[in-house]
């Protein structure tokens, strides 16, 4: 299955009780994705957050941590393409 963008309907969904039955921890994890996030100048993406709480000795799945950006509306910054006013020389 390609990997969901944020924003979009999930592919699975709530059973007839109404909610999913994961477990929920966002809100530690989610305090330490903003944290990284705003320490690294809103720069860093998914996979840049994701590694520097691994290397903080956070353990995080990489769904998850995609996931709680989704919810949180973190994104990385993207580089520019082809822009003539930064072109070397």
């Amino acid at each position: 299955m390609p990997p969901r963008r944020c924003g979009r309907g999930s592919a699975r969904s709530t059973p007839a009780g109404g909610s999913l039955s994961r477990p929920r921890r966002p809100r530690r994890s989610s305090a330490q994705i903003s944290r990284v996030h705003a320490d690294n100048f809103s720069v860093y993406g998914m996979r840049k957050v994701w590694r520097q709480l691994h290397r903080e000795d956070i353990p995080a799945a990489r769904r998850t941590v995609a996931r709680l950006m989704c919810e949180l509306r973190l994104q990385g910054v993207r580089p520019r393409q082809n822009d003539p006013h930064h072109r070397p020389g």
